[in-house]
């Protein structure tokens, strides 16, 4: 949040005004003036709507135009993330919302006309599937810049909520329903009651004074202000991790889980590692197994470049409360697969191994070690699983970052 210590034009704040709240709004810098014009008003529309419904804060939607390289007709909604993770750092907004003519690649649905990251606080918003004239057979241009905006506006107030983990509700009239087209859009025109009171809740933490506001810059760069921020920022940071849900990792990430159960399956076939891990104590186990995990994890954060960082090297709350969620989510999604390959190491040595035959190989009773071994071959599997993540490629940072496909 931005300090408030006087209004754009100059004049002093008045008394009653509430904490601002500044949501930027990134334009893809060749937008046609006529579309960039509509989507202004749309903007100014749907501040006017949320300071009616929300009068307890001062809304504001600062504009600012980016270049997107070669304005491609279809775009990665990772890479505008990562640019308005920037410029939201660099102008102390609350969110970020990108807005592009460019169609949004989709990984979970055929098509999408939005994608929102509440782990950075930003979303990216695509106008490809929202003009009348690609939606409704029936559409005039008359009523076709009306019917832009009231879509625009819409979708905007549906990121905003989303940005904030307010769940969807059940009333096709309301921006917190899940829109499926374009023309759902148009029935939803106000905000949820049901949902008003988690909003105004999440808003209001957001509205509070920021952590660096407080904390001279010198002590921006100190273990203490991370801590700091991380325990100030608990209930958000679990929130974004539940959005996350990286305990669906194993099946959303087809190619990684597969290396890792490949890996498992040479492992288990392979006297050698049943020697070897036959004479590992269970002590060493749950150190090879710690040790597996935060290295994987340290491996994926620097291979995708998933970690956010300020140019000045001065940390900021929401930099700390977005990093953690993204280390915290990528491992909880190692540690769900390391279960799944210990589960089934254990299941399959039981299964199908003899006892004689294995202590023929290791000279140790099979009853004694087994669950050991297993542990030591899940923490081999998930090392070459998170090599497996550079197959995945930007389909990785997707799942790691959108919690949702509007």
């Amino acid at each position: 949040m931005t300090p408030r210590t006087q209004h754009p034009d100059g004049t002093p704040p008045r008394p009653d005004d509430g904490p601002e709240l500044e949501t930027g709004l990134l334009l893809q810098s060749d937008l046609d003036p006529g579309l960039r014009d509509l989507v202004l008003r749309a903007a100014e529309r749907a501040r006017a709507i949320l300071q009616r419904e929300l009068p307890m804060f001062t809304w504001r939607f600062p504009t600012r135009r980016i270049l997107i390289d070669g304005s491609p007709q279809r775009i990665e909604p990772t890479d505008l993330l990562d640019q308005g993770v920037q410029d939201r750092d660099l102008a102390h907004w609350d969110f970020a919302i990108v807005i592009t003519e460019a169609d949004l690649r989709s990984y979970y649905q055929p098509s999408t006309m939005a994608v929102s990251s509440r782990a950075v606080d930003v979303a990216v918003l695509s106008l490809a599937r929202l003009h009348p004239s690609l939606t409704d057979e029936d559409a005039t241009d008359d009523h076709h810049s009306t019917r832009l905006i009231d879509r625009i506006t819409t979708l905007l107030l549906h990121l905003l909520c989303d940005l904030n983990g307010v769940a969807h509700c059940e009333h096709p009239e309301h921006c917190t329903w899940s829109p499926a087209s374009a023309r759902d859009l148009d029935r939803m025109s106000s905000l949820c009651p049901e949902r008003r009171e988690r909003l105004v809740d999440e808003l209001t933490d957001i509205a509070d004074l920021r952590l660096e506001e407080a904390t001279p810059t010198t002590g921006r760069r100190s273990l203490w202000f991370a801590l700091r921020a991380i325990w100030i920022n608990l209930d958000d940071i679990a929130n974004s991790v539940a959005r996350a849900r990286p305990w669906e990792f194993p099946l959303r990430l087809g190619r990684v889980t597969a290396a890792a159960l490949s890996a498992l399956v040479v492992l288990l076939l392979t006297a050698e590692v049943w020697e070897l891990g036959g004479h590992i104590d269970a002590l060493r186990v749950v150190l090879l197994s710690t040790a597996s995990l935060l290295g994987a994890t340290g491996f994926v954060v620097a291979r995708h470049r998933l970690l956010g960082d300020r140019r000045d090297r001065h940390l900021t709350e929401q930099v700390v409360t977005s990093n953690t969620t993204m280390t915290v989510v990528v491992l909880m999604g190692f540690a769900t697969t390391y279960a799944l390959l210990w589960a089934l190491a254990l299941g399959v040595t039981a299964a199908l191994f003899d006892p004689e035959l294995v202590q023929s190989w290791t000279g140790r009773d099979l009853p004694r070690w087994r669950p050991t071994f297993a542990g030591f071959v899940a923490s081999v599997g998930i090392l070459v699983g998170a090599l497996g993540t550079s197959f995945e490629g930007r389909y990785f940072r997707h799942v790691a970052f959108i919690d949702e496909e509007t």
